[in-house]
This record gives structure tokens, sequence and C-alpha cells, in this order.
């Protein structure tokens, strides 16, 4: 009967290992769960930071390029006026040595008439 009593003793002590063991494996999975949550949360973190900076570095490019293209066109549209306004002042010029040679001509017409005119 001791042997009996003492053998339920022990049976009870190692059912109550048993619990606080499983209780123990439960708590520590409980952890390896909320650690792997944790790193996977972080990675994934980590990848849409890498990815957002990476977007943002491609429309920064993006920008950029706009930028000159706008640069350029303000450009092209410079010099295109330049260009007639060249055009437009060697006309001018033109014009004027015209008018100038005409007058020319004219007085030299009016001298030779006033010449002719006192013989």
């Amino acid at each position: 009967r001791e042997a009996k009593e003492k053998f339920a003793a022990f049976e009870e002590e190692k059912r109550k290992q048993d619990e606080i063991a499983k209780a123990e494996q439960k708590k520590q999975d409980a952890n390896w769960a909320s650690e792997i949550f944790n790193l996977k949360r972080q990675v994934n973190q980590e990848r849409q930071l890498r990815e957002d900076q990476e977007e943002l570095q491609r429309r920064q490019k993006e920008v950029e390029v706009l930028r000159k293209q706008d640069e350029v066109r303000k450009f092209k549209k410079v010099e295109e006026q330049l260009r007639r306004d060249i055009e437009d002042l060697k006309e001018q010029h033109k014009e004027s040595q015209r008018q100038r040679e005409a007058a020319e001509r004219m007085a030299e017409e009016r001298m030779r008439q006033q010449k002719e005119a006192e013989e």
C-alpha cells in the first residue's frame, strides 16, 4: 500500500512535471511564433522601404529628364527667336542699303539734271 501511494505520488509528480513542460513548450512556441511574426513583418517593412526608395529614385530621374527636356525646349525657342531676329536685321540692313543706293542715284540724277539745266 505504501508502495502504491509512493507510485501514485510519483505518477502525480510526473504528470505535474509533464504539464509544466507542456506549458513551457507552449510558451516557447508562442514566443517563437511571435518572434517569427515580428521578423517577417520587419522583412516586409524593409522590402517595402526599399521598393519605395527605388520608386522615389525612378520618379526623381523622370522629373530630372522632364526638367532637362523643358530646358531644351525653352533653349530651342530662344534659339529660333534669335534666328528670326537675325534674319529680320539682315532684311532691314538690305532694305536700308537699297534705300541709300536709291537716294544716291536720285541725288546723282538731280545733280546731272542741274548740270544740264545750267549748261
